[in-house]
C-alpha cells in the first residue's frame, strides 16, 4: 500500500506515524510546516484515509 507514495512521502508518512507534528517533520527536513501540511493531506488522499491519525495505522501496523 505505501508503493503508492513517493519517497519523500513515505519519509513524512513514517515520521507522522511516530508522532511527530508537522511543524517537528518540517524542522527536521527544512521544509515549512504549510508544506509538510500538503504533503500530509497528499498522503491521505493517496492512501484512502479520512484523518491523519490513520497514517500510523497503515505504516506500523504492529503498534
Amino acid at each position: 500500500m505505501l508503493g503508492v507514495l513517493t519517497g519523500h512521502q513515505q519519509r513524512i508518512a513514517g515520521y507522522v506515524a511516530d508522532g511527530y507534528t508537522s511543524a517537528e517533520i518540517g524542522q527536521m527536513m527544512h521544509l515549512s510546516k504549510k508544506t509538510i501540511d500538503f504533503h500530509v493531506s497528499n498522503i491521505v488522499l493517496r492512501l484512502g484515509l479520512k484523518t491523519r491519525r490513520e497514517i500510523s495505522r497503515v505504516v506500523r501496523p504492529s503498534r
